[in-house]
């Protein structure tokens, strides 16, 4: 009969993240502004998922959209129309398109909380899967400008085209580092 051995390491079942992450300090601010974003993103498309479930009661949502409104109306006028119309086209959608966007939404915000946590964690991996997933966009955003110019269509371009580049610079950056 054999001792087990107490001062083994004992091997947990849990997902292998790779080493820890260096100290936050340490690690690149504008890589962890990128994982913000994801993040925020991510929880955006989580309350437009629940919104579109009807997971959100009559209420509640009455509330949001006249927070919405106020806060619309306090930067643009023209905005609170747009997002009265908004919501009354997306109310007008039948259930299986509801729940259609409602499982887009939450596609999105699985990949953004995945990328957040990538980058976060400052993970290789995640800079390609950012760079990928977000240069995919630019040919919609590109589509979207010329059918009407606004100012958020040209901002969401602008910053979607800055993390791309910034991303790629940085893969290229620690490739030099590593050959």
């Amino acid at each position: 009969m054999t001792v087990p051995d107490l001062a083994a390491p004992r091997h947990h079942h849990r997902l292998h993240l790779g080493p820890p992450p260096p100290p936050i300090r340490q690690r690149d601010r504008v890589l962890l502004a990128i994982a913000s974003f994801k993040f925020v993103k991510a929880a955006l498309f989580v309350v437009v998922a629940l919104g579109a479930f009807g997971l959100l009661s009559r209420r509640a949502a009455a509330r949001a959209q006249d927070w919405v409104a106020t806060l619309a109306a306090t930067y643009d006028r023209g905005l609170t129309h747009r997002v009265v119309a908004l919501l009354e086209r997306i109310s007008a959608l039948s259930r299986h398109r509801l729940e259609a966007l409602g499982v887009a939404a939450l596609l999105y915000a699985a990949l953004f909380v995945t990328e957040g946590i990538g980058l976060w964690r400052c993970r290789r991996w995640a800079e390609y899967l950012t760079v990928v997933a977000t240069a995919s966009l630019v040919p919609f955003e590109v589509y979207e400008i010329t059918r009407r110019v606004t100012v958020p269509r040209v901002g969401a371009l602008v910053v979607n085209l800055l993390v791309v580049w910034y991303l790629v610079r940085q893969i290229r950056r620690t490739a030099h580092h590593h050959r």
